[in-house]
């Protein structure tokens, strides 16, 4: 998946989920945000939208295919095995496990 680069809102005007209902991101219904998680999981600039969720501590709504409880797992996770690591790239490792 290529990376749009460091400007910090560039991978938006790219992202799949413009257009559809905020909603479906922020206030997730009792299919517990698989309707997000499916566009995200087609979109060309999901890493950057996650990315950008843990860079800013985003504590509410999926970012990027990711659920604010999983995304808070996620740096916990990470502070627990190297000590508060730059938290972008945490998107990144996440990818490269998938890999």
């Amino acid at each position: 998946m290529q990376r749009l680069g460091r400007l910090p809102t560039s991978w938006r005007k790219f992202a799949l989920c413009s257009g559809h209902d905020p909603e479906l991101w922020f206030l997730v219904s009792q299919d517990g945000g698989a309707k997000a998680v499916a566009i995200c999981t087609v979109c060309p600039v999901r890493l950057d939208c996650l990315d950008w969720a843990l860079e800013h501590h985003e504590r509410g709504g999926i970012w990027g295919g990711i659920s604010a409880r999983r995304r808070e797992q996620m740096r916990a996770h990470a502070r627990a095995a190297v000590g508060r690591p730059r938290e972008a790239s945490l998107g990144r490792s996440l990818e490269a496990r998938r890999v």
